[in-house]
């Protein structure tokens, strides 16, 4: 096929390929909620398709954790629990000094 034509709704951005010669187009989505993709082209009898194709994507937000626990403690202290949501995967505890 030839003369790629893709579109996006305005919550993305295409960040490779997409282009006339590209029969694949990757995506960033940077806004949840419903979007699409379009694509029209020119098939091997010269001929263009009356209206493009579209491709309906949900975009899942991002999570925001929350944490409860003591907000203060002491020195040496030991058996400070805290906690997040649970029922979720690919947790990863860290403190200050671990970040840095």
């Amino acid at each position: 096929m030839t003369g790629y034509i893709w579109t996006i709704s305005a919550g993305g951005t295409i960040t490779a390929g997409g282009g006339a010669a590209n029969n694949t187009a990757t995506v960033t989505w940077n806004t949840a909620g419903a979007q699409t993709i379009n694509v029209n082209y020119i098939n091997g009898n010269s001929c263009t398709a009356a209206t493009a194709t579209v491709k309906n994507v949900t975009v899942n937000p991002l999570p925001v954790p929350t944490i409860t626990g003591n907000a203060s403690a002491c020195i040496n202290s030991t058996g400070n629990v805290y906690t997040t949501e649970s029922g979720m995967t690919g947790y990863i505890w860290s403190s200050p000094e671990e970040v840095r």
